[in-house]
Order: structure tokens, then sequence, then C-alpha cells
């Protein structure tokens, strides 16, 4: 049985949440704003031991958020009195998980919750209401999803890139983001990739021998010239893996092709994207500078696609 910890002892976590759909709505809901709302609340309630916590850029959908997950880490240890947020929205917009945090796990754990702005304080308890909330806010969710998403299939069927990162090779043109510039360091390694893998090479090899040769990994390289990558270098330098490499020799848009629709989410609800079939990308030619030409691209393709590895029966009959 969990040891109750004294009340002196327990935070009040002032949670503060903002998601990129959120900036929209300007300064109101700004991080700074939702904090000097939760700190001068918890200082008229006299609410112990106050402590802020925030997730800037983050869907309400999601629940795997730094900023939440150390709060519920601190709540299992027993050392959460109060979960106090600006609006009930804030907690998050995914009715079924918040019903639960609610109904149960708030419960289990002893945390009163509050929602300023929407009055609820499950000190006085849950109201009825509080439900339709949840799907209100969900709905807000769904609603602003579908409408993104109706955006990004409009700029995807006029060639405009979707992707948020341009491949390793490329760079964003600083005077039209939407153009993409041969950035050479990198160009030259992705150069190398396909002639090694026309050599006969396959990407587990050719990740070793980058390796030896002290050639940076992508992230690494986008990390030394300050560019964001959403990757962390590894911790080994110079540690290529075989997938990266295979995933450099799979991209058409070295030929110079804007290539979209490469992968869809099953439901607002989910980040992770699952791969389409090729026949229905959308493909426009010749939007960039190519890095590699066609003929070697496509050779590139034929070798990967019939390089097959022996088989048991076959190696056994050599020996």
């Amino acid at each position: 049985m969990k040891k109750k910890r004294p009340n002196n002892q327990r935070i009040t976590a002032l949670y503060a949440r903002l998601s990129r759909d959120d900036e929209k709505d300007g300064i109101s809901g700004s991080i700074q704003n939702q904090r000097a709302i939760l700190e001068k609340y918890a200082s008229d309630n006299h609410l112990p031991n106050p402590k802020f916590f925030f997730d800037d850029g983050y869907s309400g959908v999601t629940f795997t958020r730094p900023a939440f997950m150390e709060i519920m880490e601190l709540a299992e240890q027993g050392l959460v009195a109060n979960f106090v947020v600006k609006d009930h929205s804030r907690l998050g917009r995914n009715r079924l998980v918040v019903g639960q945090l609610l109904e149960e796990d708030f419960v289990r754990l002893n945390i009163r919750y509050i929602a300023i702005m929407d009055n609820i304080d499950t000190a006085n308890g849950v109201s009825d209401i509080v439900p339709m909330q949840d799907l209100f806010n969900e709905w807000h969710a769904k609603n602003t999803s579908d409408k993104v998403r109706r955006v990004m299939q409009s700029r995807g069927n006029s060639g405009i890139p979707l992707t948020t990162n341009v491949p390793y090779g490329y760079k964003k043109d600083p005077q039209d983001k939407n153009r993409w510039l041969v950035d050479e360091p990198a160009a030259s390694v992705v150069r190398q990739i396909f002639q090694l893998s026309v050599s006969g090479l396959g990407p587990t090899q050719i990740a070793r021998k980058l390796h030896s040769d002290g050639v940076m990994t992508p992230s690494e390289y986008l990390h030394s010239v300050g560019v964001n990558c959403p990757t962390k270098p590894p911790a080994y330098p110079h540690n290529w893996c075989s997938a990266t490499v295979a995933d450099i020799l799979d991209r058409q848009e070295y030929t110079g092709d804007t290539v979209n629709f490469r992968s869809f989410s099953q439901s607002f609800k989910q980040k992770k994207r699952l791969d389409k079939p090729q026949e229905e990308w959308k493909i426009f030619p010749d939007t960039h500078p190519a890095i590699v030409d066609r003929e070697i691209f496509a050779l590139v393709q034929e070798l990967r696609q019939h390089r097959r590895r022996p088989t048991k029966s076959l190696s056994q009959n050599k020996g």
C-alpha cells in the first residue's frame, strides 16, 4: 500500500499547455498569460507549494507531453495535491482519457483538479456537464484537424512540398520556404551513397564505410550547421545505421521531384503515420535541382529490388 505523504510535502501543479493551433488565439492563450492566471489563483486560494509546468507546442489529443508526464510521475509518488489549469481543454482534448483522469486516476491519487475558467473543482464533485465539455473539446480538436488536412491536401495537390523537414542534402531557400536549394556538403554525401550502392554495396555495408570514413550522420551535420533537427545526434560519433542509408536511397526527391502524400494518419488522435502505396503518391517532376541523375536513381532501385540474400540451401551447397 502506498504511503500517504503529508500535505506540506505535496505540490500544487499549475499546468499550462499551448498547441500550434492555439497560438492563433493570440496572447489570451499564451503560456505567459496562463501562468499569470494560475499563479494568481493559487495565491488567492492559498494552495500549497505551487509549481508551474508547461507544454508548449503540444496537441491536447496526445498525453505523451513531457510536463504532463512529469506531473503524473510525481502524482504516482504521492507528491501532487492539486492539479490546476486555466480551462478544461488545457488538460486535454481526448474525452476518453480526460474522463479516466477525472473519474479514476485523480481519485486514486487523491488529487484535487481545478479548471479555473470552467468552474470545475473536484472538491465540489464533478458536474454532469463536464462530459459534454469533454465532447465539445474533442470536437474542436477534430474540426481543427479536418481544416488542417483540407489545407494540406490543397497545398499538396498544387505541388507545394508537404514535408516539414527537407531531405538531407537540401536546405530551404531563405527567400521562399517552399523552395529547396542544394546543400552541397550534404549533397556530396548523398551522391557518394548512391555511387556506393551502384558499386554493389548494401545499406549496412555503406553505413559501415561512412562510419569508418568519419562522415557525419544527417543529424550530426544539421546540428553542426545550426539547423533544427527532430532527430538527436547518435550517442557515438558518425554512427550511421542502415535504415538511414536505405531511406536516402529510396527518396525520389533527389532526382528533383516533389513527392506528396507518402503517408497518412488513421485518426486525428493518432500521431503515428502509415505509409501509402506508391501508386497513391502525388509526384511533381523537376520542381527543384536534382542531386542524383534519374538514371542512377533508377539503377539503384533496380539493384536493390533484385538484390537477395543467399538462401540457406544455396549457402550449404556452396560449402
